[in-house]
């Protein structure tokens, strides 16, 4: 870019572009253009839409791994890993189940 584009800005220390012998350029990576593109992609309407189900499940996920340990299995083997897994849930289940009787009881 010629000078004349970046010289007299305000913001040429926080900018990315770099002052170089024959004028201004920006160095960007493949890796910053993907990034890029993904959060432009993330702060649309439709992705927040499709995104909405995950976001919902995220923070039962967050507490059966804070609640129940589920994050952390001490047993190993695929029949033990899977029992392990629903009586965690079944758990969680319960404790939602009586958090609902409470929220009932008050309302």
């Amino acid at each position: 870019m010629p000078e004349s584009a970046c010289g007299q800005c305000d913001y040429v220390d926080k900018c990315p572009v770099k002052k170089h012998r024959h004028g201004y350029q920006l160095d960007h990576t493949a890796k910053e253009r993907r990034l890029e593109g993904r959060r432009r992609e993330e702060s649309t309407e439709v992705f927040r839409e499709r995104y909405r189900i995950r976001g919902g499940i995220e923070g039962t996920n967050s507490g059966l791994k804070r609640r129940t340990g589920l994050g952390r299995l001490r047993i190993r083997g695929q029949p033990r890993v899977f029992r392990s897994i629903f009586l965690k849930v079944a758990g969680w289940n319960i404790l939602r189940a009586a958090a609902c009787a409470k929220m009932r009881e008050i309302v």
